[in-house]
């Protein structure tokens, strides 16, 4: 019987336990099996990138912590722990939080050669009626605070007749995630050969949304260009080595890191935006400090007040919904400028 189990994929055994008169699930050679694919599961990483695998994880914990507290199994889960997990949950987290639990629960159980229990009726309709309340509460998605065209005007000031190169490389990093709507991971990874200066173009190979293998192409703004030769030249990049990554580490004496291949790291890309943040503090009273994701919010913001339509936003936030759009432009106020004027001061 082992050896008839072994050559089953997870299909098959979906298949199988889903026979009421077998009542197979929760025996041992069925759970055998299920051990032997999500073994697989961690060797392919499903075909995850390494945050959203990382998410998968830390979820897929929390929900095995929670069946331990109890003394129940969680995989394959009984339909009356789930809720009572989602239940519990949906009081503590943001739906949307509450939607990649759903997404960790299934994919784990999906590929241990089970059925996906959250695709569930009751389980559906529970997640519905706990996003209603939340959007009946005004429990809204924290969002980064903005960098505006105007605290943008102010840090430049600041920063374009510093002589420290702290100061020119943080001008760079702000125009260039600013006019190319960057996330931080991206920003850290743009390597010299991916700015066309004579086109004002970045290719950016790798994003959260685009997995079709092709880059993504954005315009970059003629004033972050500028920041961006400056900071070049002060730095004394070898401009012939074009695999060199553009925002490097600095030393303690603020000279440039030798090791071409030290791209800035997280914590010092946040000091970045941190350091910016209290030029303009004053700009922003009651609201939280710049985080990496201030730029982009920014940027978005600012498209909108300019009038560009949605379908260009998203091709230029490289986002595939409307909805995150929408979302990153709450709160802009209408103003006279156009696109043209964005970053031209």
């Amino acid at each position: 019987m082992g050896s008839n189990y072994d050559s089953l994929r997870p299909a098959q055994l979906r298949m199988l336990t889903m026979l009421p008169t077998t009542a197979a699930a929760n025996t041992p050679e069925v759970q055998r099996q299920a051990k032997r694919f999500l073994e697989e599961l961690e060797q392919t990483r499903g075909g995850l990138r390494s945050r959203s695998w990382d998410k998968l994880e830390s979820r897929w914990g929390l929900f095995v912590t929670f069946c331990f507290r109890f003394g129940e199994q969680p995989l394959p889960v009984k339909h009356e722990v789930l809720m009572s997990y989602l239940s519990e949950r949906g009081a503590l987290v943001h739906r949307n939080t509450l939607k990649g639990d759903l997404w960790a629960i299934n994919t784990i159980h999906f590929n241990a050669g089970f059925s996906k229990p959250c695709d569930d009726p009751a389980v559906k309709a529970l997640v519905k009626t706990i996003s209603d309340e939340q959007v009946e509460a005004g429990t809204g998605i924290k969002q980064a605070t903005p960098i505006t065209l105007d605290d943008l005007r102010v840090i430049s000031e600041a920063y374009e007749h510093s002589s420290s190169l702290q100061d020119i490389r943080d001008l760079a990093i702000l125009g260039t995630a600013f006019s190319c709507l960057l996330r931080g991971s991206e920003l850290r990874r743009i390597k010299l050969g991916h700015i066309d200066f004579t086109r004002a173009k970045l290719t950016i190979p790798f994003t959260k949304t685009n997995h079709s293998g092709a880059p993504d192409i954005a315009p970059i703004s003629k004033m972050a260009l500028r920041w961006i030769e400056k900071y070049l030249k002060s730095a004394n990049f070898d401009l012939n080595d074009k695999e060199q990554f553009v925002f490097r580490r600095l030393t303690p004496r603020h000279t440039l890191h030798r090791d071409k291949s030290a791209y800035i790291g997280k914590d010092a890309l946040s000091r970045c935006y941190k350091r910016a943040y209290e030029l303009v503090e004053l700009n922003h009273i009651g609201e939280t400090p710049f985080s990496t994701h201030s730029t982009r919010v920014g940027s978005c913001q600012a498209l909108w007040a300019a009038g560009v339509e949605l379908g260009e936003i998203m091709k230029l936030g490289r986002w595939s919904t409307e909805a995150i759009a929408y979302q990153y432009g709450r709160g802009f106020e209408p103003n006279t400028e156009t696109v043209n004027s964005i970053l031209s001061f």
